[in-house]
């Protein structure tokens, strides 16, 4: 059997640590945790397997730090939010900082209120002006 590589530890001074990952909703996090639960068990392993909520695949590590820098989450926060599929009814905010929002109807279309033409609350497809400022998506 291979030697058991050491736990990777933080130092002293990398105290914030920020990463891309994919993460399983709830239901799969559990159910792969009762699975490696079973397999430790039937295999005599030891060791401490990783919580559901932990449970995710790193897909870039961007670094450690002693205080994330402020850049760095305000970057980090953007690229995720452009990455996150939208669904029906999330909130999009637009520009930073923010002068917009809209509700995602999906398919492409927004519902907002606009003074544009003098047309209050307006629904239709997101304007390219404003995909182009989103800032933040928000889960309702």
């Amino acid at each position: 059997m291979p030697a058991r590589r050491p736990r990777r530890k933080f130092g002293p001074s990398q105290k914030e640590r920020i990463f891309f990952a994919c993460l399983p909703d709830t239901e799969t996090a559990a159910r792969i945790h009762r699975r490696a639960e079973e397999f430790k068990r039937d295999n005599k392993f030891e060791g401490t397997l990783i919580l559901p909520g932990h449970l995710h695949v790193t897909l870039f590590h961007l670094g450690d730090w002693a205080v994330l820098p402020d850049e760095i989450v305000r970057l980090a926060k953007d690229a995720a939010a452009e990455v996150d599929e939208l669904q029906p009814g999330d909130l999009i905010t637009y520009g930073d900082p923010v002068d917009h929002i809209a509700f995602w109807l999906g398919e492409g279309r927004i519902l907002h209120s606009t003074g544009r033409d003098s047309l209050g609350v307006l629904e239709e497809n997101e304007p390219e002006y404003l995909r182009e400022r989103r800032h933040k998506l928000v889960r309702l």
